[in-house]
């Protein structure tokens, strides 16, 4: 079987990547090797450049009518084509592979934004999820994150903060000084409009800056994170990362 993966939603960067590996995991347990990922996302991008080409690889083969057709929502949430993909094989693959198989690592553009990120020894890593993130359920309070820092400073001589809301930037900046790191000249809102819907003119910034905050994390020793396909992302690429969840009130959903 020859399989035609498509993304198109206009969701968050990560809803959008992570169910893409999902899916190839998917369909590399039932045994498809042959597959094309045609991915495109208003909110990422102007042009109609495939995405997928742009972060993993320049893909070789164009499909043709041999080529059957899914999107990665439906092979993780459609019951029928779910069924489809059912098999015997219950090895899982660890989503990393599949990045490296895809030569994800190996893309200058990655490795670029991966250079250009924060990194240092010994720091703690906290990810605080706000805006449109009140739709999953209820924010946690900042002085939840404040315990959970403080009760964790004795170990780790810095803290690394991603966010996308400015008001905790400058809060969090406040209280720690200069043991908080950010990554600069990040995208932030405040409010409950999340970043990628705030009709910023540069949109591959948008993704250059979630990608950024992304390795800084997954660099840290250990993370205090919230419910997200962020953190999802960030476990995938660093499998040996410690990692504490705050928020764990929250049912998140990929949707």
């Amino acid at each position: 079987m020859k399989v035609l993966l498509i993304e198109n939603r206009e969701q968050g960067f990560f809803s959008c990547f992570n169910l893409i590996l999902y899916s190839i995991n998917t369909i590399s347990k039932f045994g498809v090797k042959d597959y094309y990922v045609k991915w495109n996302n208003a909110l990422y991008q102007t042009g109609n450049e495939n995405l997928f080409d742009k972060y993993f690889w320049k893909q070789e083969n164009i499909p043709t009518s041999e080529f059957i057709k899914y999107s990665v929502f439906d092979i993780q949430y459609n019951s029928k084509v779910n069924e489809i993909f059912k098999t015997a094989n219950k090895e899982e693959k660890k989503l990393v592979e599949i990045l490296v198989k895809n030569k994800f690592f190996e893309n200058d553009l990655i490795k670029n934004i991966f250079n250009k990120s924060f990194k240092t020894f010994n720091c703690l890593g906290v990810q605080i999820r706000k805006t449109d993130h009140i739709f999953h359920g209820q924010l946690l309070e900042d002085e939840v994150y404040i315990k959970n820092i403080d009760k964790n400073l004795d170990e780790h001589s810095s803290i690394f903060l991603a966010t996308d809301d400015k008001d905790v930037v400058k809060k969090f900046k406040n209280r720690y000084g200069n043991i908080l790191n950010i990554n600069e000249n990040i995208e932030r809102v405040s409010g409950e409009t999340g970043v990628h819907n705030s009709n910023f003119k540069d949109k591959e910034k948008l993704a250059t800056d979630v990608l950024t905050d992304a390795f800084s994390l997954s660099c840290c020793d250990k993370i205090l994170i919230t419910q997200s396909n962020i953190s999802n992302y960030v476990k995938t690429i660093n499998p040996n990362l410690k990692y504490e969840y705050l928020d764990t009130h929250i049912k998140y959903t990929n949707l």
